[in-house]
């Protein structure tokens, strides 16, 4: 944060329309476009910077925790995730003891896969490790 400029009192309209204008030019002139970061595994493809879900073109709604712990999956595919680093990543806090809510999160991403998806595209369990993607 920060102070770009100030205006004192008594404040004129046009003064105070030019100065809002003169800032959003220097702003609009330093933002640079962001890439598309798409992550996809045969016909699954995530777009993260607009939170897209797409299978075979077709859009399927995810929740935001859905969203980031498959996107973890996708991004270390074939590779075992551990529950600890899904939580942690992909909900945004450390997983306690007895805690299972990633295992429901996988568990809501399965059947919503399953429906679109059907048997080619798989989340694993590795038993008491993790998950991964095949």
């Amino acid at each position: 944060m920060g102070a770009d400029d100030y205006v004192p009192k008594p404040c004129y309209p046009r003064e105070l329309v030019a100065r809002l204008r003169a800032v959003l030019r220097r702003f609009e002139e330093h933002v640079e476009p962001q890439d598309s970061m798409i992550i996809a595994l045969g016909d699954l493809r995530l777009d993260a910077s607009q939170r897209i879900s797409e299978w075979k073109g077709e859009a399927f709604e995810l929740t935001a925790s859905e969203f980031n712990l498959l996107m973890l999956l996708m991004k270390e595919r074939n590779r075992v995730v551990s529950k600890d680093e899904l939580s942690l990543q992909g909900l945004g806090r450390p997983r306690e003891a007895y805690d299972r809510s990633v295992d429901v999160h996988i568990s809501n991403i399965r059947q919503k896969l399953s429906q679109i998806a059907g048997d080619t595209l798989s989340i694993e369990t590795v038993r008491s490790i993790g998950y991964r993607i095949r």
